[in-house]
């Protein structure tokens, strides 16, 4: 028996999938930080990863802090969510291009530890600066925990520039579409 799954059924599946989806930003990741990962997720899905990922990297990383920062400030509900959305697309960037320069530049002999170390230090490191943060908080609020977070994203982000140059100067090789078609 074959199930009648046209197009229009398809379609319709396909929304409904993506409104719980959404729903589910909404309720667990914050709606504005979950869109904007997600729309930036399916953007980037459509797109080669650019050849200056180092840069773009650097970008989005400071972008994210800059968008933390002004949320911390921000007595606006409207610019809140706003520069949450823009950060949640700068934070998915920025793991995209991570991850891009990641597989890229590591060798196959270390590619799978490095990933490992990734994973841990991805899957680790923002619990840490939860209790940090927490702690932080109940010492000088929320707010100002929030925009001081977003400072030091930002600086950290110039400090590893200026000491690192060369994973700013970073080029990603030509894409897998541009060497099926002898681009590039």
């Amino acid at each position: 028996m074959e199930l009648p799954l046209d197009y229009a059924t398809l379609r319709l599946i396909w929304w409904g999938l993506l409104g719980v989806l959404l729903i589910g930003f909404a309720l667990t990741d914050g709606f504005d930080l979950g869109v904007g990962a997600l729309l930036m997720a399916v953007y980037l899905s459509r797109r080669p990863i650019v050849r200056h990922g180092g840069r773009w990297m650097f970008a989005a990383v400071a972008l994210f802090g800059l968008c933390t920062l002004t949320f911390g400030l921000s007595k606006s509900v409207w610019l809140s969510g706003l520069v949450l959305f823009i950060g949640g697309a700068a934070d998915m960037a920025s793991a995209a291009f991570r991850q891009s320069i990641l597989l890229a530049a590591a060798n196959d002999e270390v590619r799978g530890r490095l990933q490992g170390v990734f994973i841990v230090v991805v899957a680790g490191g923002p619990r840490i600066a939860d209790v940090v943060h927490g702690a932080v908080a109940v010492s000088i609020g929320v707010a100002l925990t929030t925009t001081g977070g977003g400072v030091l994203v930002v600086i950290g982000t110039v400090l590893a520039a200026l000491v690192v140059p060369a994973f700013v100067r970073y080029r990603i090789g030509r894409t897998i579409t541009e060497r099926a078609e002898g681009q590039g």
